[in-house]
């Protein structure tokens, strides 16, 4: 049953009192602007609507006007998996190929040295989560089944280590992981979110299949499907779906007020508007 609900998505997301069928009925998507990208590139945005798109080798950023401020070459960094905003000012590189962690201030100049993940127990890095605590980061280690959460303001140190985390949850693969509002997001396509506290405990669980990316505010878990987004209210059994304006849709991210899409070529920004 459909019902009257109130998210709020603060810090740079949106905000909305509505049922599903209301919102089709009251509201809908205006373009505000499209960036081309391959379809190879890799791509994230920042809170200050920053794009960061890597493509043959080359991280380019471009702010919220379309104008390109900087470009900077990472050839000798190997394939690039991840590009992620830590802050405004600091952009962390995460090399799958090379098991490697580099950082780019915000003009994109390398501003310390790489980190091998081995050097820091990891043998097989395949995701990687930027956190909303200063200076630290997730890294999922296939190989071993294990989260960590590192410092990479150059400290060793490892605050948090959760062993066999495959085997604790039940789950198969780790597809992306997230942390907003002091909790951990793990997708698995194949079943679904598992949501943990930031110590590494698991709160809940939301069951589907065929889900292709997630992201989250501080009181909804947001999953993209094909054709839709499904909204979980406080991560609850209980959803509403919003159409997508476009299709092909590979990725999503809520920003600064904005709704962001990323197709094979582009990433498409849109902004929520009343039809009254």
């Amino acid at each position: 049953m459909k019902r009257i609900i109130q998210i709020s998505f603060t810090a740079g997301v949106l905000l909305f009192g509505l049922s599903g069928t209301f919102f089709s009925q009251s509201y809908q998507w205006k373009p505000i602007k499209k960036y081309s990208l391959e379809e190879q590139a890799k791509w994230s945005v920042d809170g200050l609507s920053n794009h960061y798109i890597s493509n043959n080798s080359v991280i380019s950023k471009i702010d919220s006007t379309g104008s390109l401020k900087f470009q900077q070459s990472i050839k000798s960094l190997g394939d690039l998996s991840q590009i992620l905003p830590i802050n405004t000012m600091k952009l962390v590189h995460f090399s799958e190929e090379q098991q490697t962690l580099c950082y780019f201030d915000n003009t994109l100049t390398q501003n310390e040295d790489c980190i091998e993940l081995i050097d820091r127990d990891v043998l097989n890095a395949t995701a990687i989560a930027t956190s909303e605590r200063s200076a630290m980061l997730w890294v999922y280690d296939e190989i071993n089944s294990r989260l960590s959460l590192f410092n990479t303001e150059g400290n060793d140190q490892q605050n948090i280590r959760i062993e066999n985390i495959r085997g604790i949850l039940g789950t198969e693969n780790v597809d992306q992981l997230i942390e907003r509002g002091n909790k951990l997001y793990l997708l698995d396509k194949n079943i679904g979110v598992f949501i943990l506290d930031i110590y590494g405990s698991l709160i809940n669980k939301v069951t589907l299949k065929d889900a292709k990316a997630i992201t989250a505010g501080q009181s909804a878990l947001y999953v993209l499907f094909d054709d839709h987004i499904s909204v979980f209210p406080d991560e609850s059994p209980d959803r509403f779906d919003i159409q997508l304006p476009i299709e092909n849709v590979l990725e999503f991210e809520f920003k600064g007020g904005f709704l962001y899409l990323r197709t094979p070529k582009n990433v498409h920004k849109f902004r929520l508007q009343s039809l009254k």
